[in-house]
This record gives C-alpha cells, structure tokens and sequence, in this order.
C-alpha cells in the first residue's frame, strides 16, 4: 500500500502528461576524456521537483511500483519531491530498499520502473532512477542518515560476501538487533560495487558514505577471508553464530555468444558481467529478503 494514496490527488492528469521532458543533462565528451567521474549532473532540487511532477500517479499499485524488484513506493516518493519534501522521500526508499543510492544509479530503469512509466505510450517516462539517487544524496548530504538499530538479541550472524546480497542481508539483520559479522575474500567491501562496476557509473565516494553508515550500525567486517579456506561454515558455527547468510555472488564469466570478436585470438577476454552478476539472484534475494522483513530469521 503506498503511503500517499496518490490515486485520490486532485491534480490534472492530463495536463501532467503533456508537460514537457527534459532529458538528463551529461557532462560533454570532451570533460568526460579527461577522468573516469559520473557521466550524468546530478538533479539540482528545482530540476528535482520539475521531474517528479510529471508523475500523473496512477491507482496502487502503480506499474511503477509493481515493476520494481523492492517495491519501492515510488507514487508517493514522487508526491513528496514534488512538495519540496526530499529527505521524507528519501525515508520513502529506506523502508523497501537497503541500497537506495546504489540503485538509483545502477539499476536498469529502463527495464522496470521507468520502463513500466505509462508515460511511455505517448511521452518519456518519469526519471524516477535519478530522483531516487538525488533524494538519498540530499538527504546525506543535509540531514544525514543512521541505519535504525533494533532491540539487541545478543545473537551473532555470519554473512559471508561483502557484496549486494551481503549487504542487504546485514541491513535488514541489524535493524532486528541482530549482531552482524561480514566476511569477504577481498581486501574492500562492497563486492560488484567496487570491483566490478566502474566509477562513472557508481563512485567510489558514494559506495565509501554507504559503507560508513554499516560500520556506524556497528557491522563488523572480516577482509581477506575465504570461506572454505581460512574458515569453514562448521567453523563458523563453532565460534558461537548461530546462523550463516550465504551471499558470495557470482564469478564465472558471461560468454558474449555469437559475436564476432569471440574467437579473435587478438581480443583480451571480457570482464564479467555486470547484468549477469547482478540481477540473475534478484528474485530469490527478494523472497529472502522479504521473509527477514516479515519474521525474525532465527
């Protein structure tokens, strides 16, 4: 159910529809040669608001919403950075997502929440991707943002990888007084989101403010730790966790099929997926993350 029963708004839906779309503004090529920085300028809060009153709000749930793999209350994100009232939306998010800044920047919009626009059969759809981006980045850069901290259970969880899945398991763990250790094989958190996707798409500086806020909930962080080689799930459990959360994500390579440069001996072998690696395990994250959401895990 959204928070804003956006269907019920006395607003002109018609008029909303025609109002005209300003694409998003990018930095020019010949800026972009000189460093590996963001390609799009990030949404001022005038532009912000201009955007999200495109939105015509459909009944709930919207096919926005209904697209989206967290089931973002996006209507009602829009409602509010329409009224100037972004950290508000920017709580919007926080309650169904735990990487908000990651995918607003990330996600392929165009394939669900913005794909799903009904915008798109005489129009452009709503940038909803960059709103979401631009509401968690106001709201940290004004306010700031805590990870809630539940009531303490004096129980210890193991999440093993550091990457999204991992992440997402340990937000929603500590938020029930859990206590949380993450273990990861490399020398850094985030997974795919250092080492896999390249900073003109997600910078370091972003993913580096979302890592402090776990490290403020009090998440615990074991590098340079193979499970399987320096511990064992057994192991594990012998030190006292009472639960393992297993999110080590995928590391075999995609194969470009039926492209020509694919038996070139000349050309270097690809690097891994991003889509492949990212967004094959969302539907079976989502039921675990929705099964934490709506009973204690142990």
């Amino acid at each position: 159910m959204q928070a804003v029963p956006s269907e019920f708004l006395a607003i002109d839906r018609k008029e909303r529809a025609n109002r005209p779309f300003f694409d998003l503004d990018l930095r020019t090529p010949e800026v972009r040669t000189c460093d590996f920085d963001d390609v799009v300028i990030e949404f001022d809060p005038e532009r912000a608001m201009v955007e999200a009153a495109r939105c015509i709000h459909c009944p709930d749930p919207a096919p926005c919403m209904v697209a989206c793999p967290t089931a973002n209350d996006i209507p009602s994100a829009m409602w509010l950075i329409e009224q100037g009232r972004f950290v508000e939306a920017a709580g919007i998010y926080h309650k169904t997502s735990s990487l908000p800044e990651v995918c607003g920047r990330v996600c392929p919009h165009e394939a669900l929440c913005q794909g799903s626009c009904v915008l798109n059969k005489h129009h452009q759809p709503v940038l909803c991707g960059e709103l979401e981006a631009f509401t968690v980045d106001y709201e940290r850069r004004t306010s700031g943002y805590t990870i809630p901290i539940g009531k303490a259970k004096n129980k210890r969880v193991a999440v093993i990888g550091a990457g999204p899945a991992g992440l997402g398991c340990a937000d929603i763990l500590i938020q029930k007084g859990y206590d949380v250790t993450i273990f990861e094989s490399k020398p850094a958190p985030g997974g795919l989101l250092v080492y896999g996707i390249p900073n003109f798409k997600l910078s370091k500086e972003v993913w580096q403010e979302k890592w402090e806020e776990f490290e403020k909930a009090g998440v615990k962080f074991a590098p340079n730790t193979y499970i399987g080689k320096d511990k064992t799930i057994d192991g594990l459990f012998e030190e006292g966790f009472e639960a393992v959360f297993i999110g080590v994500g995928s590391e075999i390579d995609a194969k470009m099929e039926d492209t020509p440069a694919q038996t070139c001996p000349a050309c270097t072998k690809p690097q891994t997926s991003s889509s492949a690696a990212t967004w094959k395990p969302t539907s079976s994250l989502r039921v675990c993350a929705s099964r934490l959401r709506s009973a204690d895990a142990l």
